[in-house]
């Protein structure tokens, strides 16, 4: 789990990224109608209605856990096959600082960081073995 969360924090730190408002909105999968899901677009193409999706839904908990944010995810028309998420609870059973997920489109992925200081979204590299995220990661299976 660390490994998880230092990878994405570097990636977020290389990428230049800020913590999204808490307050941007409500949780619900319901979006900004300026911003749209682009069905046949690249992640950067997406980057904007996924970052919606999760700042509205998070606002109201900023560590709802894994499952929750999937399944908003996928109320929202994002594909769950496509989708990887970390674990949200460590090995003694307490909740993790953060989660991060992310949902693979071409070759390309976005990856969202959800915990306590806010959210946090970017476009980043497909990596070897066509994962999105490093570290051990969560089944979603449900």
């Amino acid at each position: 789990m660390a490994a998880a969360t230092f990878g994405i924090a570097i990636v977020l730190t290389l990428a230049g990224c800020g913590v999204g408002d808490p307050q941007a909105g409500t949780p619900s999968a319901a979006v900004d109608p300026a911003v749209e899901r682009d069905p046949e677009g690249t992640a950067d193409d997406n980057l904007a209605f996924f970052d919606d999706v999760n700042d509205r839904f998070l606002s109201a908990d900023p560590s709802p856990g894994g499952r929750p944010i999937v399944d908003n995810l996928v109320a929202a028309g994002f594909d769950r096959d496509a989708m990887e998420l970390t674990r949200d609870t460590t090995p003694t059973g307490r909740q993790a600082d953060s989660v991060q997920f992310s949902v693979r489109i071409g070759d390309a992925c976005l990856i969202g960081q959800a915990s306590e200081s806010g959210y946090v979204g970017i476009v980043g590299p497909l990596l070897s073995g066509s994962r999105c995220l490093i570290g051990e990661l969560r089944p979603i299976d449900w």
